[in-house]
């Protein structure tokens, strides 16, 4: 049972990699933002605008959008930043409703293990460290989706 959970935790951080690999061209100057990115008083953009290094139709259009796309506060030696909060926003987003739904799973199969134990202490036992791993889960999902918000507070004063 370990080594399955622990195969299909591989493959769920494994696949991104290989669903989101590009073929080799050298750096792009701009990204696709797929998340909402306040940097305080760098500015802010909205989901998909295009954050680059310069507001022209060439740059734009290596990430599929034209000059009108692209955010006029993500420009110039910033732009870097909007990038990289965006991946961290949007992966610690997906790690966090992974996480939810297996805590959801785990507290259902906890509490169904301590309603069904029928006074047996073995698995009334198996049922509170089920509840106390789900909880354990909840508190890392929870860091999970403050992440970016501390990454923001620390780089953008």
């Amino acid at each position: 049972m370990n080594k399955f959970i622990l195969g299909l935790l591989t493959l769920l951080l494994v696949l991104p990699l290989f669903i989101y690999a590009q073929p080799i061209s050298g750096p792009k100057d701009c990204c696709k933002l797929r998340t909402k990115v306040n940097l305080g008083s760098y500015g802010s953009c909205d989901k998909n605008k295009i954050a680059a290094v310069t507001a022209t139709n060439d740059v734009a259009g290596q990430c599929g959008g034209s000059q009108t796309d692209v955010c006029p506060s993500s420009t110039g030696p910033i732009w870097s930043m909007f990038c990289l909060i965006d991946t961290v926003q949007f992966t610690t987003n997906w790690i966090f409703y992974i996480l939810t739904i297996i805590v959801t799973l785990m507290a259902i199969y906890g509490g169904f293990n301590i309603v069904t134990s029928s006074g047996d202490p073995k698995k009334m036992e198996t049922g509170r460290k089920i509840l106390t791993f789900a909880l354990i889960g909840l508190v890392i999902a929870l860091i999970a989706k403050f992440l970016p918000y501390v990454i923001i507070f620390f780089v953008a004063r």
